[in-house]
């Protein structure tokens, strides 16, 4: 099984999926970002502004979700924002095919109280910029 935490740059998905993954056992955090560092480091002459338009990126989310859970039984918990429906659904039906049952988790907030938990971080700096110009979106 796989939880999905969805929701707003800086809007607390790492500080969540961490505190359920710290409080239970059998719980197991998976960073999708990963896939799309290495996705970057081995893809460098192909353009694009975030790899989730890479149509590998997608596609190996729940191939290396699946594996990381078969090797370890864990139940995955995964913190990231998705913001385009298609490349959800995409991911999802790759969840499902590689047999992964998943619970979608949407946090939300206002842009007021956004813009204001990420002025506030401290822990991701240079995501500053980023996250802000993510805000209407």
């Amino acid at each position: 099984m796989l939880l999905w935490l969805n929701g707003p740059f800086g809007g607390g998905k790492t500080s969540v999926a961490t505190a359920l993954a710290e409080a239970s056992t059998g719980l197991r955090l998976f960073d999708p970002e990963w896939v799309g560092y290495m996705l970057r480091a081995n893809l460098p002459d192909i353009p694009h502004e975030d790899f989730q338009d890479l149509p590998p990126w997608r596609a190996l989310v729940p191939r290396v979700a699946a594996e990381i859970a078969g090797h370890t039984g864990d139940t995955l918990v995964a913190a990231q924002t998705v913001m385009s429906e298609p490349y959800w659904r995409e991911i999802k039906t790759g969840l499902a095919r590689e047999g992964l049952t998943t619970v979608l988790v949407l946090l939300d907030c206002t842009p007021t109280e956004l813009e204001r938990r990420v002025k506030a971080d401290q822990v991701e700096r240079q995501a500053e910029q980023w996250r802000l110009a993510h805000i209407a979106p």
